[in-house]
């Protein structure tokens, strides 16, 4: 039976639904203001000299700072800059991650980005580009429901899934690559985001690559990067889609055990987590590439995802006949539950949204 809907839902569905649209707007104005920033400072001296000084080097900066970004904090800050030596004399650059929580094109999908703006002497890079994780606003609106709390939902749903999406990482891979149930449901604030593994679908002119140099000047499509079980980054071809949100009031017993044998995966792998979560955010990094941020521990890292791995295992064994990472073989399936999402079904997100 589905749980009656309030006042106080509908009004948070609305809410998140126009909201939606006016944030995915303001993301795209702020990058498409901030490109033509750039190349107002890059295109003389290119042509000119075919490199930067620092007084452009310093007005990109500059720039990067005085665009106005969507009205959403930032979740991670990284900033790196190098000077020039006497050994490297044009070695002069800078690099500013940001990693923060903001729709993406399409269905009213909520995403992990991370935003990477790097300048030398002779390149400029600006890159948008989603992390594999993502949430409908009917997730945002039941935990203003349900939660009872005034708080900033999308970053704090956002955080949940960084923090475990080492967990997500494990979980995903084994649902793609051994052909199980696509349903996996993560720990977040007093309850859970109920969710299934599922194709990444067209993200839009949000998502691409802007790369500025003296011979030429181009934006270029991306799609998310997962960790896979090799230990290496490359392009994702599934992703976690967070649904509904299931407040530890209305969580059964059973589901009880099974969110605290997730808490329990999550503080057995606390420190490789960690690890895995800032590797996402930089993944796109130049100045410190993945491969180098990885040496030293990529070893460690491939043996905790196979460990990891063999314990995601034992969970899905345990849980099979759950709704939340199986199926109850006494009962009829929800639709809400697809055994794959397509591109259509992400359109018409309410169909998709649990009736709980």
């Amino acid at each position: 039976m589905k749980r009656k809907r309030d006042p106080l839902s509908e009004a948070a569905e609305q809410h998140f639904s126009d909201e939606h649209y006016n944030l995915l707007a303001s993301s795209n104005a702020s990058l498409a203001a901030l490109v033509e920033r750039v190349q107002g400072i890059c295109d003389r001296p290119f042509l000119k000299t075919g490199h930067l000084v620092t007084a452009e080097l310093d007005l990109l900066d500059q720039a990067y700072r005085d665009i106005p970004g969507i009205a959403v904090p930032s979740l991670f800050e990284r900033d790196i800059d190098r000077s020039p030596t006497s050994f490297r004399p044009r070695a002069e650059s800078f690099e500013r991650i940001r990693a923060h929580a903001s729709p993406g094109h399409g269905s009213q999908l909520s995403w992990l980005w991370t935003q990477t703006f790097f300048a030398s002497r002779e390149l400029v890079v600006i890159e948008n580009a989603p992390l594999p994780f993502s949430w409908a606003s009917h997730a945002m609106a039941r935990l203003v429901e349900r939660g009872g709390k005034l708080i900033d939902v999308r970053s704090e749903i956002a955080k949940s899934l960084l923090e475990h999406s080492f967990m997500i990482a494990v979980a995903s891979d084994l649902i793609a690559s051994e052909n199980r149930l696509p349903r996996f449901t993560v720990p977040c604030g007093d309850g859970m985001i109920g969710g299934v593994v599922g194709e990444i679908g067209d993200l839009g002119v949000t998502a691409c690559r802007t790369m500025i140099s003296r011979d030429f000047c181009e934006a270029t499509p991306i799609m998310p990067k997962a960790l896979k079980r090799n230990g290496q980054f490359s392009e994702a071809t599934t992703g976690w889609i967070g649904r509904t949100y299931i407040d530890e009031e209305t969580i059964s017993p059973a589901y009880r055990r099974y969110l605290t044998d997730l808490q329990r995966f999550q503080k057995k792998y606390q420190i490789v987590s960690r690890q895995v979560a800032k590797l996402l955010i930089t993944g796109g990094s130049i100045m410190q590439p993945p491969e180098e941020a990885l040496r030293g521990m990529s070893d460690d890292l491939l043996d905790a995802f196979r460990a990891a791995s063999n314990d995601m295992r034992e969970i899905f064994r345990e849980h099979r006949r759950t709704r939340f990472c199986g199926r109850d073989k006494r009962a009829p399936r929800r639709s809400s539950w697809p055994e794959a999402i397509s591109r259509e079904e992400l359109e018409h997100e309410a169909e998709l949204a649990l009736a709980f």
